[in-house]
């Protein structure tokens, strides 16, 4: 696992909610996820800052190649 540009790589055991038609034994899934403390331009003293998540989860590609037509 790699860090972010200015990000903080995880440490430990990492968990998530993996979907559970993702569970299928002996296959791999990639995880991403993403936070941002979001600070609007107008109106952030109204909003103060916001704090940004999300997550994806995706199967890797199982071909050795792509056609492209």
């Amino acid at each position: 696992m790699r860090p972010s540009l200015n990000g903080t790589q995880r440490s430990g055991t990492v968990t998530s909610s993996i979907p559970a038609a993702l569970l299928v034994p002996n296959t791999s899934v990639i995880w991403g996820e993403a936070t941002y403390n979001y600070r609007p331009a107008i109106g952030w003293v109204i909003t103060g800052t916001i704090a940004m998540y999300d997550q994806i989860f995706l199967r890797p590609r199982q071909s050795n190649n792509v056609v492209h037509s």
